[in-house]
């Protein structure tokens, strides 16, 4: 017991009893130590925390909550468990085979934290001031607790992280390479990734830090917040979020390549906050539909889209190098619109760009591009023919040009037309290009592989609607299907055939439920070697069963509408399917519908399923 003062020059104490201390505890000399041994102590009375070690040993198992100035774990035994919230103003010592669990209390340290046992962490919070070293121990959390870093981190031993948060909140900061389950970031200086780290849950960088990922490659599965000028710095590393992304906030944080890194986005992307880049990529690769959110728009130089659902345009984009299409569409409108600087890579009908698309020519080169309607495609090329930058607008469009009505009494290709060389034209879509800026004439390259029967290679054209005609233009050269016109004025651009059949003209294929009865009806403006159509129904839209069967007419350019009654359609979504088939047996297949069918009531009766397989319910 002491009441009054117990004064440890450069020796030791060692206290194998009870122990309590209503008065002082000074440490006249930096090697005293206070050591309790089989009981824990009761009160410390006022402890000096300028000089001394503290030593709780193997029966010593409760650690008081007090002010230290160097506090020591060791000679094994029972884990040791904080009683309280501590300070300690020297250095903490946990010696191999020993633990000190923190509970719920905050243990704070000043110095150095050596640890070669085990730090515990339940829902408290151990907070390094100095540097951390836990090289041979480990570090386990097994909660939601937190570990916070200000200082030089060697190492976090072998680490549990549980639903534990590590904090690097220090000036400038090496990032242990390590599985995480949180991680933030806080306070200025560059965090520094020293090699790849995985975040199960949320990474987050707080106002004024930065996290740099250097080269290597950090990878988060939960949310990824960049908050208010916060920075995440990509050099030639990949920052890998596959859960939401969200630099917003007031000013947005910051987004900055410095290198040819990568930031691949698998999820909602809430917004890129300000996005600076220097030969960077953006990978979209999420699973379901994804947004670009970028404020007033923003610039990258490569632009990768590997998704399945397609990625829609919320702010202007623009590609100065290469945009690469895997899968998935690019969802461009007026309002919010791709522009392109340099070229494309890929492009199918199960990835293009839908809507306008911009092709900024402040060069020559020659760029194509993948545009559809997010169903059928077709490749384009623009290249500038001499002149000043000029930037050209390209769209897909369905239908007639300008959506004239076709003719077919009165004009053999159902629309006017000028040129000896064209028999028919496609009215199935169109391609609009216009000068949205500048007045460089362009080369155009339209292509023709796409077509069920493709045309022989002279027999193919490309054909401009000058508001009232289609018109056939000068071929200046055929290659590989495509061929490439001069275009002096602009508007709509089409392919003329002069030999082969271009697609059957589906106008439409529509249909609606009325008294549990399907009509449907599909109008065809014009047949060339049409032998019969298919009519198949889906409950899925995956499995498919024939319903009927419909003559063709041949070869006609009559508008002809035909109709189809479904009198026993299943009760919910019917999707239906039309396919058309050639003399030679080649076949198109039509873009599905879906016709929704309600149970109806019979006599104040409800009758399902319909149709019946043996059991029928009346209620």
């Amino acid at each position: 017991t002491v009441s009054a003062t117990l004064d440890i020059g450069n020796a030791q104490y060692h206290s194998r009893g009870g122990f309590s201390a209503t008065g002082n505890i000074n440490f006249s000399h930096g090697g005293g130590k206070l050591r309790f041994y089989t009981v824990s102590p009761t009160s410390l009375g006022t402890l000096d925390n300028t000089l001394g070690t503290i030593v709780y040993m193997s029966g010593a198992t409760n650690v008081l909550s007090d002010d230290y100035y160097t506090l020591t774990i060791d000679d094994g035994g029972t884990a040791k468990t904080l009683q309280g919230n501590a300070n300690i103003a020297g250095n903490l010592n946990i010696k191999s085979g020993n633990q000190l669990n923190l509970g719920s209390n905050k243990m704070t340290t000043t110095g150095t934290s050596d640890i070669d046992g085990t730090l515990n962490i339940s829902t408290g919070t151990y907070d390094a001031n100095g540097a951390f070293d836990a090289t041979g121990g480990s570090v386990t959390f097994t909660d939601a607790g937190r570990l916070e870093l200000a200082g030089t981190v060697t190492s976090l031993g072998t680490f549990t992280p549980s639903t534990g948060k590590v904090i690097y909140n220090g000036g400038a900061q090496n990032v242990l390479a390590e599985n995480y389950s949180n991680l933030t970031f806080r306070s200025s200086g560059v965090k520094t990734a020293s090699g790849n780290i995985n975040v199960s849950n949320e990474l987050v960088i707080r106002s004024s830090a930065t996290f740099d990922i250097a080269a290597t490659t950090t990878t988060v599965t939960g949310t990824t917040y960049v908050n208010s000028s916060g920075t995440l710095s990509i050099s030639t590393g990949t920052f890998d979020a596959n859960g939401t992304f969200n630099a917003s906030g007031t000013p947005v944080g910051d987004v900055t390549f410095t290198g040819a890194g990568s930031l691949e986005l698998g999820s909602t992307v809430t917004s890129l906050g300000n996005y600076t880049g220097s030969n960077s990529t953006i990978l979209f690769n999420g699973s379901s539909a994804q947004t670009i959110n970028a404020g007033s728009g923003f610039t990258v130089d490569n632009l990768t889209v590997n998704n399945a659902s397609g990625v829609t345009l919320n702010t202007d984009v623009t590609v100065n190098s290469t945009l690469t299409l895997t899968s998935g569409d690019i969802i461009s409108t007026s309002t919010n619109k791709l522009s392109l600087k340099g070229s494309v890579s890929g492009g199918s009908s199960s990835s293009h760009i839908s809507g306008p698309v911009d092709f900024i020519a402040d060069a020559t080169n020659e760029c194509s591009i993948p545009v559809g309607n997010g169903t059928d495609y077709t490749p384009i090329k623009l290249q500038r023919n001499g002149g000043s930058a000029t930037t050209y607008t390209a769209e897909y469009t369905s239908g007639t040009a300008a959506g004239a009505s076709l003719n077919w009494n009165s004009y053999p290709l159902g629309l006017p037309h000028t040129g000896s060389n064209i028999s028919s034209v496609n009215h199935a879509y169109y391609v609009d290009i216009a000068q949205a800026s500048g007045s460089a004439d362009a080369h155009v390259s339209l292509y023709f592989g796409d077509f069920n029967t493709v045309p022989s290679a002279t027999d193919q054209y490309v054909v401009h609607w000058d508001g009232s005609k289609w018109e056939e233009l000068t071929t200046v050269s055929r290659s590989g299907n495509y061929v490439k016109v001069l275009a002096t004025s602009f508007s709509p651009f089409g392919q003329g055939s002069g030999g082969a059949a271009l697609p059957i003209d589906l106008v439409s294929f529509t249909g609606k439920c009325e008294n549990n009865i399907v009509e449907l009806e599909f109008v065809v403006a014009s047949q060339i070697n049409n032998d019969y159509y298919t009519i198949e129904r889906s409950v899925d839209g995956n499995e498919w069963s024939e319903i009927g069967l419909i003559e063709g007419e041949g070869n006609t350019n009559t508008q002809i509408t035909y109709k189809w009654i479904d009198v026993n359609p299943m009760n919910g979504v019917n999707y239906y399917r039309l396919t058309q088939t050639d003399y030679d047996g080649t076949s198109e297949i039509f873009t599905p519908i879906a016709i929704t069918c309600e149970t109806a009531p019979v006599d104040g009766y409800s009758v399902y399923p319909n149709p019946a397989n043996g059991l029928l319910n009346i209620e």
